[in-house]
C-alpha cells in the first residue's frame, strides 16, 4: 500500500502546475508510462486535458516559487500514484519503477531551501514505489537500496510533524517492505529485525487506536513477516505461533469492512504459508484447510476487482504450490487438476501481455510441473509435450532477456530433472530432444552474442548430453553426429 492520495482540492492540484519543472516531469512521465500501454490512452487525454486547464490557471501564481513547488511536489505524486493504480493491476512494473525513478529525481534536484517534511514525504512515496517495482522484477538488491533510502528519509522527519502518524505508518511499511526484500534474498536475521521494527510502531499506533482496522492490519503483516523468517530457518514450531497471530489480527482488520482488499491478501497469504509450513512436518489434512480458505479468499479478491492481475497470478502461485506439495505425497491424481488450474490461469495473464517476462516464467514453471506430473504416471508422451512448452516459454524469455542469470539457473534445473526422470523411465529419445532444444537455443543466443564463451560452453554441453542420451537410446548414427 502506498498511502492515501493526497488531501488537497482539485483545484490545489490544478493549479499546481506553475512550476515549470513540475510541466516538464510530467510530460516525461505521462510519455513513458501512458503511451507504452494502449489501454490508457484514453486516460492520457483526460489527463492532458486537465494540464491543459491547470497551465491556464496557474498563470497568477506562476511568481510564488516556494508555493509552485509545493504544488509540483503534490502534482507528481498525483500522477504517479495515478500511473501506479492504473498500471499495477495489469503488471507493468517496469513502467511504474521508471516514472518513480523520474520522480524521485526530480526531488533530488531540489535546493537545499525547498527540501522539507512534505518534499521529503513524497520523496519516500517515489522511493517506495520503486522498491516495490524492483521486488517484482527479482532486482533485490535495488530493493534494498530504495527501502533503506525511504527509511533515512523518514527518519529525518521532525517527531512533532502534524502528519506524525502518517509518516509513521509509511516507517512501519517501508520496515515490512524490507524485509521481505531480505528474507527473499537469504538474510532472515535482517528481515525478522526490519519485522520487529515495523511490529514496534503498529503496536504504538495500535495502543492510541484499538480499532483502527489499517493498525491491525500492519499488526497482521508484520506478524507474517516474522513467521515466514522463522519457516525459512527451520523453527516451525515457532513460526506456527506467529501465523495464528497473523491469522487473527488480519481477520480482526476486516471487521468492518470484509471487502478490503489489501488487508484480505494478508489473510490469504497467512493461510497459504501457514499451510505450507504445516506441509513440511506431513500435517497434510490441515495443509487443506488451508488451501481451502485461502483459495476461497483469492477467489473474493478476483471477484472485487476482476481487472487486477494481481491476483490471478497470487491464486495461480497458490495452487501451484499445493499442487507440488499434493504430488510430493505421491498423490499425482489429486495433485494434476490444481497444477492445470495454475497453468489456465497463466496462460490468462499471458494471453494478456505476451511480453511479460515474469508471467512466461510462471507458466513455464506450471509446464515443467505438469510434465513431471505426468511423468509420476509414466505418461512419456504427455510429459514430452509438457516439457515442450515448457522449453519454449523459456526460450523465448531468454531471448529477449539473454542475460537474465535466474532464467539461467530455471532452465538448468528444468533440463536436469525432466532429462533424468526421462532417462530413468527410459524414455532416452524424450532426454534427447530436451537437449538438443536447448542446444537450438544456445546457438540462437551465440549468433547474436558470437564472442560469449559462455554460451559456447553452455551448447557443447548440451550437444555433449544430447549424444549420451540418443547412445542409450541405440541411435548411435545420432549420437556421434
Amino acid at each position: 500500500v502506498l498511502g492515501r492520495k493526497p488531501q488537497q482540492a482539485w483545484r490545489s492540484v490544478i493549479v499546481a502546475a506553475a512550476a515549470g519543472v513540475s510541466v516538464a516531469v510530467v510530460a516525461t512521465l505521462l510519455t513513458v508510462g501512458y503511451f507504452r500501454q494502449r489501454e490508457l490512452e484514453q486516460t492520457v487525454e483526460v489527463l492532458e486535458e486537465r494540464l491543459g486547464l491547470a497551465e491556464v490557471e496557474a498563470r497568477d501564481a506562476a511568481n510564488r516559487t516556494t508555493r509552485a513547488r509545493e504544488q509540483a511536489t503534490e502534482l507528481i505524486d498525483f500522477f504517479v500514484e495515478n500511473l501506479r493504480e492504473e498500471l499495477e493491476p495489469i503488471g507493468r512494473t517496469d513502467i511504474i519503477e521508471s516514472a518513480a525513478s523520474q520522480a524521485e529525481a526530480y526531488f533530488e534536484s531540489l535546493p537545499p531551501d525547498a527540501i522539507g517534511a512534505g518534499s521529503n514525504f513524497h520523496h519516500v512515496k517515489m522511493l517506495l514505489a520503486r522498491g516495490q517495482a524492483h521486488y517484482d522484477q527479482g532486482a533485490l538488491a535495488e530493493s534494498v537500496s530504495a527501502f533503506e533510502k525511504a527509511l533515512g528519509l523518514l527518519d529525518g522527519i521532525p517527531a512533532g510533524d502534524e502528519d506524525r502518524g502518517l509518516v509513521l505508518n509509511f516507517e512501519a511499511i517501508v520496515h515490512n517492505e524490507l524485509a521481505l526484500t531480505n528474507s527473499q534474498a537469504g538474510r532472515f536475521d535482517e528481515a525478522r529485525l526490519q519485522n520487529e521494527a515495523a511490529l514496534a510502531t503498529f503496536q504504538k499506533l495500535h495502543a492510541g487506536e484499538p480499532e483502527n482496522p489499517d493498525w491491525l492490519h500492519g499488526i497482521a503483516a508484520s506478524k507474517l513477516g516474522i513467521a515466514e523468517t522463522l519457516r525459512r530457518s527451520d523453527r516451525r514450531d515457532e513460526s506456527l505461533v506467529f501465523y495464528d497471530d497473523a491469522i487473527d489480527f488480519a481477520e480482526r482488520s476486516l471487521a468492518g469492512g470484509e471487502d478490503d482488499v489489501h488487508h484480505l491478501a494478508t489473510l490469504m497469504f497467512a493461510h497459504t504459508n501457514k499451510g505450507y509450513c504445516l506441509s513440511l512436518d506431513e500435517r497434510y489434512a490441515e495443509t487443506e484447510e488451508h488451501r481451502e480458505e485461502a483459495s476461497r479468499i483469492a477467489e473474493q479478491l478476483i471477484g472485487l476487482e476482476p481487472n487486477r492481475k494481481k491476483w490471478k497470478k497470487e491464486y495461480a502461485t497458490l495452487v501451484n504450490n499445493f499442487g507440488s506439495i499434493l504430488d510430493d505425497q505421491g498423490e499425482s491424481d489429486r495433485a494434476r487438476p490444481l497444477i492445470e488450474k495454475a497453468r489456465a490461469l497463466r496462460k490468462e495473464l499471458i494471453s494478456f501481455d505476451p511480453a511479460n517476462g515474469n508471467w512466461r516464467a510462471d507458466l513455464a514453471n506450471s509446464e515443467y510441473n505438469l510434465a513431471m506430473n505426468f511423468l509420476e504416471r509414466s505418461e512419456v508422451a504427455e510429459a514430452w509435450a509438457a516439457a515442450q512448452q515448457c522449453l519454449s516459454h523459456i526460450s523465448t524469455m531468454l531471448r529477449s532477456e539473454p542475460d537474465n542469470d535466474g532464467w539461467h539457473q530455471d532452465l538448468a534445473t528444468y533440463t536436469d530433472r525432466l532429462t533424468g526422470r526421462f532417462g530413468e523411465l527410459g524414455a532416452d529419445t524424450e532426454a534427447a530432444k530436451v537437449y538438443e532444444a536447448i542446444e537450438r537455443l544456445f546457438r540462437d543466443l551465440s549468433e547474436a552474442k558470437p564472442g560469449s564463451d559462455r554460451l559456447r560452453k553452455l551448447r557443447a554441453s548440451a550437444l555433449y548430453s544430447a549424444g549420451n542420451s540418443r547412445k542409450r537410446s541405440g541411435d548411435l548414427e545420432s549420437s556421434l553426429a
